[in-house]
């Protein structure tokens, strides 16, 4: 009987992390960063694309030097 219990709750914890955990492979801190502030659905962060990224990197600005560690 304690196996059906621990398989129940592995279930449930993959169904969770399948929904509400984001993939981040090949992310930078920044980009993670984005994510979160602009709110963006976790099912997209695969493959969104960050408009103007590039400059906000590497052309500086206000917005550049707030997020610079």
């Amino acid at each position: 009987m304690l196996g059906f219990f621990y398989a129940g709750t592995t279930l449930t914890s993959l169904a969770w992390i399948w929904v509400w955990v984001g993939e981040t492979n090949g992310r930078s801190t920044l980009e993670l960063l984005l994510f979160f502030e602009q709110g963006i659905p976790v099912r997209q962060w695969r493959t969104y694309v960050f408009p103007g990224l590039d400059e906000l990197v590497s052309g500086g600005g206000e917005k550049a030097k707030h997020y610079s560690w």
